[in-house]
């Protein structure tokens, strides 16, 4: 990785390689293969009207099952414990 690169490219070459090992077809929306490949994770999916778009569209069997927001890459060295407390606060709670 380049060291110029920005926190959020890293992690998108991490995403990248992480989901072609677990088997995806990682690839652009040009390149999409639906027919050929059951899992696809397409990238900078640009949603409809008023949804933004997403860092990772992954299909199966044609149909969209899951969203991937690439996130910077954080330095373990560097994380203070108030970034922990946050991701702690923003976690789904179960009963």
């Amino acid at each position: 990785m380049p060291p110029n690169e920005k926190p959020e490219e890293k992690a998108r070459v991490l995403i990248d390689q992480q989901l072609t090992q677990a088997g995806w077809l990682v690839c652009d929306r040009n390149e999409i293969d639906l027919v050929n490949h059951l899992g696809n994770a397409v990238r900078e999916v640009i949603m409809d009207k008023g949804h933004g778009r997403a860092d990772y569209l992954l299909y199966v069997g044609g149909e969209v099952v899951g969203v991937i927001e690439a996130k910077p890459v954080l330095d373990q060295r560097k994380t203070s414990q108030s970034q922990l407390g946050s991701r702690q606060r923003h976690q789904p709670q179960f009963p």
